[in-house]
């Protein structure tokens, strides 16, 4: 994506890779009207937000890939909280509920087969 994003772009961006998987699929990819509001209209902060945020998620799949290869069921588990933390930042609600998903069954010392 290039810069300065928009939020619409964003969230077609994230569909894209997340893909419509079962636990999300009722979830919208990403809340603009809580985002907006979360920097009250602020297009330079809302810029900053979502550059931050597209910087750091090659990373953050790239560890959860990496724990999920490698069966570590406690590396997945702090990965997929990351991640968790940073779509709910930027209110990118479908990717916190999958990684919802993920980081409870990794806690629970499992590491999923499949995606869920």
């Amino acid at each position: 994506m290039s810069k300065p994003v928009r939020v619409e772009e964003l969230d077609a961006e994230l569909a894209r890779v997340l893909g419509d998987t079962e636990p999300v699929a009722e979830a919208r990819v990403l809340d603009v009207a809580v985002l907006r509001a979360r920097v009250a209209d602020d297009e330079g902060l809302l810029q900053e937000l979502v550059g931050l945020f597209l910087e750091d998620l090659p990373e953050m799949q790239r560890r959860l890939r990496d724990a999920w290869s490698a069966g570590d069921a406690t590396a997945l588990a702090r990965a997929a909280h990351h991640l968790k933390g940073a779509a709910a930042n930027l209110a990118a609600e479908a990717t916190r509920v999958a990684v919802i998903a993920v980081e409870d069954v990794a806690r629970d010392g499992e590491v999923p087969a499949e995606a869920l």
